[in-house]
């Protein structure tokens, strides 16, 4: 995150507690200005073109110093609001099922199932 800071010549912009060069802000304000053109692109065409929009947006936040995931560890995160939906459609069926006494939550439960053990005692 980045914050206004104090150095001796005085305000300086940090990034995590540390001052970030005047080149560094130029390369991102610069970067700023180019995904800003894209965005612009993408509006006034309606539409989103790889070779237009996609990689040369990739390739801005790569010049700005915003490193993207692989693809293998994107890939995995990655999901389409309906994937969203239906996880948390199984999370909410869970959580009325636990509450009615239908089913329980196990000991071994996966990360949202521990989720959903926090859920129900903030309830209670």
């Amino acid at each position: 995150m980045f914050t206004e800071g104090i150095c001796q010549d005085g305000a300086a912009i940090l990034k995590d507690g540390e001052m970030v060069p005047i080149d560094a802000i130029l390369t991102m304000l610069n970067a700023l200005e180019k995904i800003n053109n894209i965005r612009n692109s993408i509006v006034g065409l309606q539409n989103v073109y790889w070779s237009a929009h996609v990689y040369p947006l990739a390739a801005a936040l790569n010049e700005a110093g915003f490193q993207g995931q692989e693809y293998d560890v994107a890939r995995k995160e990655a999901c389409t609001l309906l994937e969203q939906r239906d996880r948390l459609q199984a999370v909410v069926d869970k959580i009325a099922k636990v509450a009615s006494g239908e089913d329980q939550v196990a000991d071994d439960d996966t990360e949202g199932m521990i989720w959903i053990r926090q859920f129900i005692a903030e309830s209670v």
